[in-house]
């Protein structure tokens, strides 16, 4: 026992001998003396002598190495760089000293190799301004990626740097083209309930055509984008006969294979959610067969109830039908049958609608779509025993370059829309509806986003006055946040909105947001601001904004709050 009690006070000093610093001298602060062009704040992250970490001669040492070659990178080939460090009040000070020198211009390019109208372009177009290791590193990136996709499976590129004088130096690109290749062999493992030719159909690629690494990474998306793999992996090889070697010659034949993992064909769906206002609860039950017929033929099946908390609701059922790539081309087929049942007791008004989007679809490139098709819309309700239809034809065209679909943060969405209804089509109503929208997504503190939206209707033969069914409608969650829902129609309608998206922590992200708009038959502009919250997710960002309208600002409406799912645009 008294053994156990004379060792307690030394037992208590080596528990507290971690809080005591034992080693060298402490970094009191780190200085940098002489730089102008690179900021301290830059440097400070290329060094390893940091303030509060213990000093080192040969740490101090290492970081002059580590601050030459970063400079030189940058250009400043002529850097100087020396240290030192001396005492402080509470440790040591490290004082970095350096001599930029000038910042090395590039002054020609020397190309060797095979030179066409592409090459041109890239080397060419424009101004080479200052020499830096990233500007040489996207500039072989940018050339390798031209020749691998003009079907130069072989080639080899190389960029050096020759010093003309301290202040200028030129750039020698030196290509090695090899022989052009093309695709001889495309197969695939994996495959049980897909057939090769729809697996083949989807890539669009072609045996025997020019190899490009953009087109076999855009197919592997293509085959991807179906939802019937869960992993594709593609590898390109080449393919050479029996009596040739790999090391005699370079094989004009590739030969491109996809590994896939198929997913199941059926798919059985829920779902439950809010939105605000009008307060709704969202029910849906969905099934989807994603290889119909085993042609890769998309079919689905929608229920969907949206139920209030007054007892209206509306019910509807929808039908989906689509054809990928109808005979060989990339035209894509759509049918798509509703039924839409609404029940409003306030305005004790129940309206059905019948009808039905039948048309085609096709890619012109990667980012532009065209779309050509049927409308029918057959109206009636309880109070009306005179039915009304609408069918027109519809032509579309959507632009897309935005980097992520729920989220973007750069890139433009323009749909243009051009609707003929009646005429020769017959139906109850005649006019022409023009409409376009166009979004803006830039990376400026954090995301900027803008969106502008403009349409028109034209009556004409025996419309003077068009349904309110057919009218554009402003006001509610995804146009105007301050405004009660559809409650400002017309037959002309301007719309704009501006959101500032931020990250808050982590999924958690923040919004600022001002709309306006009006449309022929407003008396006034309305507008509206506000702030927001997202919630990221799987299907999207969960909202949640709240808007004040300041033309209202004397009634008891001046403020909304909204909840939904998805970004407004």
């Amino acid at each position: 026992m008294v053994r156990n009690h004379l060792l307690r006070p030394f037992g208590l000093l080596f528990l507290l001998l971690p809080f005591f610093h034992l080693g060298g001298e402490i970094i009191e602060r780190v200085v940098f003396q002489g730089n102008r062009q690179l900021k301290s704040r830059i440097l400070s992250q290329v060094v390893v002598s940091q303030k509060g970490r213990e000093f080192s001669e040969e740490v101090l040492g290492e970081d002059i190495k580590s601050l030459t070659e970063f400079y030189q990178k940058e250009g400043f080939l002529s850097v100087r760089v020396s240290g030192q460090s001396r005492g402080g009040k509470k440790g040591r000070i490290v004082i970095f000293q350096i001599a930029e020198g000038y910042k090395c211009k590039i002054d020609s390019l020397i190309f060797s190799g095979k030179e066409d109208e592409g090459v041109r372009k890239l080397l060419f177009q424009k101004g080479y301004g200052f020499y830096s290791a990233n500007k040489v590193r996207e500039l072989k990136e940018v050339l390798l990626d031209y020749y691998l996709n003009a079907g130069y499976y072989y080639v080899d590129l190389r960029v050096e740097t020759a010093l003309v004088s301290p202040e200028k130096m030129n750039l020698i690109v030196e290509v090695e083209e090899g022989p052009l290749t093309y695709l001889k062999e495309i197969k695939f493992l994996g495959l049980r309930r897909i057939r090769i030719k729809d697996a083949l159909r989807t890539t669009e690629l072609k045996k025997g055509e020019k190899y490009s690494k953009k087109k076999i990474y855009q197919a592997a998306r293509k085959l991807y984008a179906t939802n019937l793999f869960a992993n594709i992996y593609f590898k390109v090889s080449p393919l050479h006969s029996s009596s040739e070697k790999e090391s005699d010659k370079r094989s004009e034949s590739l030969e491109v294979r996809f590994d896939c993992q198929e997913l199941k064909e059926r798919i059985f769906g829920f779902g439950l959610g809010y939105a605000s206002p009008p307060s709704r609860t969202y029910h849906s039950i969905s099934w989807q067969h994603l290889n119909f017929f085993r042609k890769v033929h998309n079919l689905k099946v929608l229920f969907e109830l949206n139920p209030d908390w007054r007892g209206s609701y509306n019910l509807s059922l929808k039908g989906s039908y689509r054809v990928p790539y109808v005979s060989w081309t990339k035209i894509n087929f759509l049918f798509q049958p509703y039924l839409f049942w609404e029940v409003d007791k306030n305005k004790r008004k129940k309206t059905w609608e019948l009808g039905e989007e039948a048309g085609f679809f096709y890619d012109f490139t990667e980012n532009l779509q065209g779309q050509f098709f049927n409308k029918y819309r057959r109206f009636w309700g309880k109070e009306d025993s005179t039915r009304s239809v609408i069918n027109s034809l519809n032509l579309n065209f959507l632009y897309d370059t935005r980097d992520d679909f729920f989220s973007p943060t750069s890139g433009i969405y323009s749909f243009s829309l051009t609707e003929w209804a009646g005429g020769l089509l017959g139906g109850n109503w005649d006019f022409y509806r023009l409409s376009q929208e166009v979004r803006f997504f830039f990376p400026f503190l954090f995301t900027q986003a803008f969106r502008l939206t403009i349409g028109s209707l034209f009556p004409y033969g025996r419309t003077t006055v068009l349904p309110d069914y057919g009218k554009f409608y402003l006001g509610g969650m995804t146009t105007l946040r301050g405004y009660d829902e559809k409650s400002l129609p017309g037959e002309r309608f301007f719309l704009g909105n501006w959101e500032w998206r931020f990250l808050i922590y982590k999924i958690l992200g923040g919004v600022i947001f001002f709309d306006l708009g009006f449309t022929n038959l407003s008396t006034k502009i309305a507008y509206d601001l506000g702030i927001g919250l997202r919630l990221a997710s799987p299907v999207g960002p969960w909202r949640i904004d709240f808007a004040v309208a300041p033309p209202k600002f004397a009634s008891k409406n001046w403020w909304k709050i909204n909840f939904g799912l998805g970004n407004v645009f």
